[in-house]
């Protein structure tokens, strides 16, 4: 059975993609964030398509990349077949703004790993905004054993605010689009914290009595605090946001490979009110 779609920017093949105006057997190679996962687009059946036209924005996907199809399928003991459609609405006029949905590859700790009965693993990590942005979008993504998360901002002026505090479910992962954007200045830090629960209390928990690793397995697990932000047009998506120093523990890239043996629906907020 057919489940989600997700466009992801990646590293690798040097070829010509979408808006590239290099002549026909020219290669380029454009690379993505180092330490920041890049998110296009999310769709699973029946949700709206995502729509980036948010305060007059809009998405860039530059040519001489490589854009990642990952398709998730749920086996059901039958030989199916599909075919898959990705299309695009490009924008009439060039927008000043652009939409970047992303989040740290750096926000678990791989050497430590969940025990088996713990109810409450704590994830902490500390990000640093370097120039001004607006934030209108939070998905929060774990796996089975997912709890909560939740992102506070601290401003310049010493101001705390919790933005998002959601509780985590696989079988329903909510994308949270704010009615107003939220307008942070650089030196504004981002904290993530989140909780898994490997313990028997846990309905969604494969085996309590087992050690859980990261990984991009549904039986493992993973912590990716996905934001949207929009900032002018010309903004290096690396340097949008820094990790701080201490307040995130290096992590291999959990994206370097597709996700495999997705369960469930991954969906995506759609527009309110026909916006």
């Amino acid at each position: 059975m057919f489940q989600a779609i997700h466009v992801l920017l990646s590293p690798g093949q040097k070829r010509v993609a979408i808006g590239s105006s290099r002549s026909k057997g020219q290669t380029a190679q454009v690379k993505p964030p180092k330490n920041f996962a890049i998110l296009e687009a999310v769709y699973v059946p029946g949700t709206p398509v995502t729509d980036f036209r948010y305060h007059d924005s809009a998405k860039l996907i530059k040519g001489g990349g490589t854009l990642r199809i990952e398709v998730h399928y749920t086996p059901n003991g039958k030989a199916v077949s599909d075919q898959t459609k990705i299309g695009f609405a490009l924008a009439k006029e060039a927008p000043q703004r652009k939409f970047i949905m992303l989040a740290p590859k750096s926000l678990a700790d791989t050497r430590r790993h969940i025990p088996p009965g713990e109810t409450n693993w704590e994830t902490r990590g500390e990000l640093e905004f370097g120039q001004d942005a607006q934030l209108v979008w939070f998905m929060p993504h774990m796996h089975l054993r997912g709890k909560d998360m939740t992102y506070s901002l601290t401003f310049p002026n010493g101001r705390t605010d919790t933005v998002l505090s959601a509780n985590f479910n696989f079988n329903w992962q909510l994308g949270y689009e704010l009615e107003e954007p939220i307008r942070v200045r650089k030196g504004t830090r981002m904290e993530v914290v989140a909780h898994h629960d490997n313990s028997a209390n846990n309905p969604y928990n494969p085996d309590p009595t087992k050690e859980v690793v990261w990984g991009n397995l549904t039986s493992e697990e993973m912590v990716l605090p996905w934001f949207g932000v929009i900032v002018d047009k010309d903004s290096d998506p690396e340097k949008i946001l820094s990790i701080r120093k201490g307040g995130c523990s290096p992590i291999k890239a959990l994206l370097s490979t597709p996700v495999t043996r997705p369960t469930l629906p991954f969906p995506v907020p759609g527009r309110k009110n026909g916006q």
